[in-house]
């Protein structure tokens, strides 16, 4: 064997391993069946620290479980371990097709409430137009999250 083609082996399992348990973490939801942190585990976040369960709420992995960084927001880590197996073909695109028909009606909305909001400003006078534009963005913001909710 040639010197180094072990190196270069280990190297490329190495390789391999980090992209097994990292990637682009989905939006999770709680899960009353899976969730906290995961201690039978000997894998670490990149922090070090003991990573949680967590479900996903995203694209066409909506439901599958996986482990990820303990840390919330910004400070998150890209560990990402799958724990259920991808889903079948259908099962994916049924659920990416859901996710598409649902940023559809989004952006719907979103454009009905601009139409109104601009409609409700071009009724009332100018002094008035001023007040309505500084709390239209609130306004917005306060009908878009009780939508979520």
């Amino acid at each position: 064997m040639a010197p180094g083609r072990c190196d270069d082996r280990e190297e490329t399992e190495e390789k391999k391993s980090r992209e097994m348990i990292s990637g682009q973490v989905p939006v999770a939801i709680d899960d009353i069946e899976y969730y906290g942190w995961e201690v039978d585990s000997k894998i670490k976040c990149f922090h070090g620290l003991l990573p949680v369960r967590k479900v996903a709420f995203d694209g066409e992995n909506t439901g599958r479980r996986f482990i990820g960084c303990s840390c919330e927001d910004e400070t998150s880590c890209d560990l990402l371990v799958w724990y259920d197996p991808e889903w079948p073909g259908p099962l994916k695109r049924a659920l990416q097709q859901l996710w598409t028909m649902l940023s559809t009606q989004e952006h719907k909305i979103h454009a009905e409430l601009d139409s109104l909001f601009r409609t409700l400003e071009s009724g009332r006078g100018r002094q008035h137009g001023t007040a309505v534009r500084k709390t239209r963005h609130v306004d917005r913001k306060t009908i878009l999250d009780g939508l979520r909710d």
